[in-house]
């Protein structure tokens, strides 16, 4: 059963529906402009949702930091994979209010590599940020 947070249920549509507020937005979009449909919710509310509310109504601790600026570090990727993690990085950057800094010893996030040709990463937080 897909999970929906309570003040957004309302808007969630079926269940069985991959992407529930794109039918409710198409639905409306064929009525007139003078009827256009009222917002799901506010940005406020789906940014207090997006930092707090996913990690509590999935009854576990927040998954972010204190700051904006995250140290990461890929020295343990071969030439390829760093490049691609670096990517990755810059996409969020271009996107999101988050900078990132690399380093080569301790990181907010640091990138392994374990020979499995899998690229995979650990990273800290605490309740705290």
């Amino acid at each position: 059963m897909k999970k929906t947070h309570p003040d957004l249920a309302d808007a969630a549509g079926d269940e069985s529906d991959s992407f529930p507020l794109a039918s409710l937005a198409a639905a409306s979009s064929a009525t007139s402009v003078s009827s256009a449909a009222k917002p799901v919710a506010t940005i406020a509310l789906l940014a207090d949702y997006l930092i707090n509310g996913f990690w509590q109504f999935n009854s576990t601790i927040a998954h972010h930091w204190s700051t904006s600026t995250i140290s990461y570090n890929i020295s343990g990727l071969t030439a390829a994979e760093q490049f691609l993690a670096q990517s990755a990085l810059e996409a969020w950057h271009e996107v999101a209010n988050v900078t990132f800094v690399q380093t080569s010893g301790a990181a907010n996030i640091t990138f392994n590599h374990n020979g499995t040709m899998t690229a995979f990463e650990t990273d800290n937080y605490s309740n705290s940020g």
